[in-house]
């Protein structure tokens, strides 16, 4: 699929010199129509920078300004021995269902992983304690994850839950955080979300490898048992170009 997309482009694409659009603009164009019409897939390999400069008559320096703007934009990822790879896909999370991070990625045929930054108990500020109806000062556990998806840093988790719940200690790389909640007993029921737009700071940027100030999906979430006691509050900021939040909303019909 790959190769037969990186040949149609080369056999297909023709620049217009006298058009005044600049050759950069033609290139990254006919690229992203081609990857919005499925020509060239989600994962499809593009040629080599010297590949399609040569086959289109035109520089180097031209073709890297077309993919630079493609790769700003979300739509190609250029890796190190890897080359360029065409980046369309987002993780699609329906807002109705109650799921870890865990069992999204697994679900998608993907290894889910973390980095452990930072496990242990911290005094709750007042965001956290009002969550978790605790008293402000009072300790709560604290887990910050960097989460991956096939090795690939996708999510920051920033995860408070009363003491006693689980052992931070047990926590590790390929760890699921309601998996060992339901090991000690605890009956997830339901979740409070709100999600919103925020900019990358710079240690975010530098952990999620993005531009600092570039966009974040922020989500909030409180998270009860059964009994209805809030068992786990999670701020996770998700790369804006691969996390994509859906509902369905249903019209509400009155007398017909």
């Amino acid at each position: 699929m790959a190769a037969q997309g990186a040949s149609g482009l080369l056999d297909s694409l023709t620049l217009r010199r006298r058009t005044g659009v600049p050759l950069y603009v033609q290139i990254r164009e006919a690229i992203r129509a081609r990857i919005a019409g499925g020509e060239l897939p989600d994962g499809a390999l593009l040629p080599p920078e010297h590949v399609l400069a040569e086959r289109l008559g035109t520089s180097r320096m031209t073709v890297r300004a077309a993919l630079a703007d493609l790769e700003r934009d979300g739509l190609i990822r250029r890796a190190q021995g890897v080359g360029t790879v065409v980046r369309v896909s987002r993780f699609a999370h329906q807002l109705r269902l109650l799921t870890s991070f865990t069992e999204d990625i697994r679900a998608r045929g993907m290894v889910p992983s973390s980095r452990v930054l930072a496990a242990g108990l911290v005094p709750a500020d007042g965001s956290v304690a009002e969550a978790l109806g605790v008293r402000p000062g009072s300790p709560v556990v604290h887990l910050c994850r960097l989460r991956l998806a096939d090795g690939e840093p996708v999510a920051l988790h920033d995860t408070y839950l009363p003491p006693g719940l689980v052992d931070p200690n047990q926590v590790g790389p390929a760890t699921s955080l309601y998996e060992l909640l339901h090991r000690a007993g605890v009956a997830l029921d339901a979740a409070e979300e709100s999600l919103e737009a925020v900019p990358a700071s710079e240690d975010d940027a530098r952990l999620l490898g993005v531009e600092a100030g570039a966009p974040l999906l922020l989500v909030v979430r409180t998270t009860c048992d059964r009994a209805g006691r809030a068992v786990e509050h999670v701020l996770a900021r998700y790369k804006a170009d691969v996390y994509r939040y859906t509902v369905r909303l249903q019209r509400f019909q009155q007398g017909g």
